[in-house]
């Protein structure tokens, strides 16, 4: 009976540790992601007002 449960209780701590670090590898790739999209953004910009003053 105690080891049953010391069995249910180890598959559960490694399942939490497995879910840990997907959420960590996910968070990881958003803020990659993120910083892509703002880098991205950034070079817009600065685009846009070199062509901007090119122009005039």
């Amino acid at each position: 009976m105690v080891e049953e449960k010391r069995e249910i209780m180890v598959e559960a701590m490694k399942t939490r540790k497995v879910l840990s670090k997907l959420k960590e590898k996910q968070l990881s790739q958003y803020k990659k992601e993120q910083q892509k999209a703002e880098e991205a953004a950034v070079d817009d910009i600065v685009t846009g007002h070199w062509n901007h003053t090119d122009s005039e």
